[in-house]
């Protein structure tokens, strides 16, 4: 077996079919698909299973059903636990893949014996379309965290064919209860892959929808960003780092402070008190840090200039960008 699929399964009644027949329709047929029941309140899994007495074709489909719901990151890493191929592949369960995804994803990731191979988004239902910077091969760990830290690959698990055993052999699991956690998995990603190829195709089609949790946030949102960001920065503490990755990581320090303002004064939904107490957190985090990597180009030193000001005057500024 190549390649594992794993789709986990929660509140997508509307949309699961067409996922799973994106996927059986796929040129390359050596997959297994593993489906992830995560105990959720509608008819997905009746739809399923009603799809699957149907089916007669020649991919293996399986069900792992959880005792109770547990979330998108433990079912993504149950998945894996059960999982066949010697790559995996995390599919949501709301969105589609283009007839050939898998197949060019494969073909490259064989190709250059890489750890990950990753592919363009078509993002469906936006007016925009972000292209991914990075291209062809990255073929050594200093070159891929940079270009990680540049934001010139995709932090999302999706669309990410991977190497079971570079997971497996660098204990790479999803956190559980913890909102955002793609960044975390992709940054761990990012630190100690070998080889990464990265193609111009859409291999993915993410469907956006009203009701995403990554469209509204809530005071978790930020909470849990701000336990990512800090485990992040002790992750890479002792890491030995040349002057470029030192200067990508300040960089990417004022990157990760503006997103979390500039997201923070958006909401509606969070008190004036919380937010305050963001900020105050966000910025000791942002002081701590700083002493470390304090090299920042001139382009983020003006963001920084932003989000330094004091708090009534901040407010204003990341209201109106």
């Amino acid at each position: 077996m190549e390649v594992s699929i794993i789709i986990p399964i929660y509140n997508v009644e509307k949309y699961v079919i067409d996922c799973l027949n994106s996927v059986l329709n796929q040129t390359f047929r050596n997959i297994e698909i593993i489906l992830v029941d995560d105990c959720g309140k509608d008819n997905s899994m009746k739809l399923i299973n009603e799809f699957l007495c149907e089916y007669k074709g020649d991919i293996n489909i399986s069900t792992v059903t959880h005792d109770k719901n547990k979330g998108l990151s433990a079912a993504r890493n149950t998945g894996m636990n059960v999982s066949n191929g010697k790559y995996v592949y995390f599919l949501d369960s709301d969105d589609t893949l283009p007839p050939d995804a898998i197949e060019k994803l494969f073909m490259e990731a064989k190709k250059y014996q890489a750890d990950v191979a990753m592919g363009n988004f078509n993002i469906v239902g936006a007016k925009w379309n972000y292209v991914m910077k990075s291209k062809g091969h990255l073929d050594n760990n200093k070159c891929i965290f940079v270009e990680y830290l540049k934001n010139r690959w995709f932090v999302m698990a999706c669309n990410k064919l991977i190497k079971k055993a570079f997971m497996t052999e660098n204990n790479m699991e999803f956190k559980t209860d913890l909102l955002h956690e793609d960044i975390l998995f992709s940054f761990n990603m990012a630190t100690k892959a070998r080889s990464i190829v990265c193609i111009e195709d859409n291999t993915y089609n993410y469907i956006l929808r009203n009701n995403s949790i990554t469209t509204n946030k809530k005071r978790k949102n930020f909470d849990d960003l701000l336990y990512i960001h800090r485990h992040d920065f002790d992750m890479i503490k002792d890491r030995d780092m040349t002057a470029e990755e030192t200067g990508a990581v300040a960089d990417y320090l004022v990157k990760c402070v503006f997103y979390f303002n500039q997201e923070l004064f958006k909401q509606t939904s969070i008190s004036e008190k919380e937010k305050k107490e963001l900020n105050d957190k966000i910025m000791e985090f942002y002081r701590t840090e700083k002493k470390l990597y304090y090299k920042v180009s001139y382009k983020e030193c003006i963001k920084s200039l932003l989000f330094r000001q004091p708090y009534f005057i901040k407010k204003k500024i990341f209201s109106i960008i």
